[in-house]
């Protein structure tokens, strides 16, 4: 998995993701945000990376989804996103968002292990604050 950047689209997961999302019928879009977030919490023993960015992609896209939220500026973010067509979320979407961003920052999390290995814990964590204050 290779990973370029603190960001929520920085990796290939996520951006992979993020060409699901483009490619998916916009109605499906929810339920595939929903179930990242989902997955991300129901995780046992530990959180794996790879669910973790998925997770964190998604918190990113209902982040940029709530009204007065920043846009989301990354090459690798859903297309539908960059021409400000976010989805209409759910009011339950922001909270699930919140708490899978709380269990990806936790230390037992794929997520958190690579960061702090690569030094840049702090970094990531900052962006990571940045998609949840835009959940509020």
């Amino acid at each position: 998995m290779h990973v370029w950047g603190t960001g929520p689209f920085e990796n290939d997961v996520a951006e992979a993701f993020a060409t699901e999302l483009d490619d998916a019928d916009p109605d499906q879009r929810l339920i595939m945000l929903r179930r990242a977030e989902q997955e991300a919490l129901d995780a046992e023993n530990g959180l794996d990376t790879e669910r973790a960015f998925r997770a964190f992609a998604a918190a990113a896209v209902v982040a940029a989804s709530c009204p007065g939220a920043p846009r989301i500026e990354s090459d690798y973010a859903p297309e539908f996103l960059t021409l400000d067509d976010p989805p209409k979320v759910h009011p339950d979407l922001p909270p699930l968002a919140h708490d899978a961003l709380d269990r990806i920052e936790e230390r037992d999390s794929g997520w958190y292990e690579l960061w702090e290995k690569a030094d840049n814990l702090h970094e990531a964590v900052e962006t990571l604050e940045f998609i949840r204050d835009a959940l509020v």
